[in-house]
């Protein structure tokens, strides 16, 4: 019976992957008794090497130069062949903006060969040019993708990239954040794998993006706008106003939109609080945002909201949630992790206290 044979493919400088997260992720999907192939997107030799002792490894990828046509002769034709390799801003927006990665395979993947052998199962552990190229440039009976890194919420902006995801036949991600969004807002075939490079991944993700101003020296707060109520909303304003009356330096991030937007915008011009509030609307990656922040204080209670508290976590930040976390999505840290009060003076107090116990500022 012949062997089936299995093709894993990587972005060779994937920056959310070290080399060692390559190989466990290889090791936990490999096939026994398979032929295993792998395909690199561009060239490390670390990487190379990591890989030569599992099984094969594919030449190249190589890209069509533009073909020539002496005065006009149809016999005369002349192409170069070089070494594809995406360029470094392509590679982070592959996580950080997926939509300038689409585009840029559009403008190059007619120049791209397609693989000339046909596999039994392909797994994609590289998202962007990788994925693309998996999709539509390799033949498999069965093609898996793994997820680090979802757009958080839906926007028409991302309909093609998610196309492109969704023409795989299965999805895998090691985080439950990624698990819940893509199950609710992308209705994917996505299974959860827990393996132990999760908070290593998390840190590179919020390396791909500063988010902030590092002149600003005061405390920076940072919460979904998903209040359920307009009670929700008040204990917010009456919180910020608060820490203005009291002189605290700060800055309120608030990500994602809501229905009330723009009742809130007449609440912070009538308390002069539009410098010290800020909004953001579209943000696809959140965790930059939460690595940056010095608290993160979520308003309302959901499994999604759990999960993103849980790396919040994971990213070592001081958490407030609406309700106790329970001991698996706390991770042991229970000291970084508070009960929201329900007055905003007692919320206050609770800023002021981490304030002071871990001077974040003088």
């Amino acid at each position: 019976m012949a062997k089936q044979s299995v093709l894993y493919v990587f972005d060779a400088k994937d920056p959310l992957l070290s080399v060692d997260h390559m190989i466990e992720l290889f090791h936990i999907f490999r096939i026994q008794d398979s032929e295993a192939v792998f395909q690199l997107i561009g060239y490390d030799e670390t990487v190379y090497q990591a890989f030569q002792m599992y099984g094969k490894i594919q030449p190249p990828i190589y890209q069509k130069g533009e073909s020539l046509d002496q005065e006009n002769n149809s016999d005369f034709w002349q192409f170069s062949l070089f070494p594809f390799s995406i360029p470094e801003h392509i590679l982070r927006s592959n996580y950080q903006y997926p939509t300038l990665s689409y585009i840029y395979w559009q403008a190059i993947q007619s120049n791209i060969a397609a693989q000339n052998q046909s596999y039994d199962k392909v797994y994609c552990f590289s998202q962007g040019i990788a994925s693309f190229y998996v999709a539509e440039k390799v033949q498999a009976n069965t093609k898996l993708l793994f997820l680090h890194l979802l757009p958080f919420h839906a926007h028409r902006a991302y309909d093609r990239v998610m196309h492109m995801y969704q023409s795989f036949d299965y999805h895998m991600t090691n985080s439950k954040t990624m698990y819940a969004i893509g199950k609710s807002t992308y209705d994917l075939a996505i299974t959860y794998y827990p393996n132990p490079y999760r908070s290593e991944v998390l840190q590179r993700i919020a390396k791909l993006k500063r988010p902030f101003d590092p002149s600003f020296d005061g405390i920076r707060l940072l919460s979904q706008m998903n209040w359920k109520d307009d009670t929700q909303m008040d204990r917010f304003v009456q919180t910020c106003l608060l820490l203005k009356q009291n002189r605290q330096l700060f800055k309120w991030y608030l990500l994602g939109e809501h229905v009330w937007e723009h009742e809130l915008r007449i609440k912070l011009k009538k308390y002069q609080l539009t410098n010290d509030v800020i909004i953001i609307n579209h943000e696809n990656n959140y965790y930059p945002y939460i690595a940056a922040s010095d608290l993160y204080i979520e308003w309302t209670s959901s499994r999604l909201n759990d999960h993103i508290l849980s790396d919040a976590l994971l990213l070592k930040r001081t958490v407030f949630s609406p309700h106790p976390l329970s001991k698996a999505v706390r991770y042991g840290v229970s000291k970084r992790s508070h009960v929201i009060p329900a007055a905003p003076d007692h919320l206050y107090s609770k800023i002021k206290k981490q304030i002071k116990d871990h001077k974040i500022f003088s």
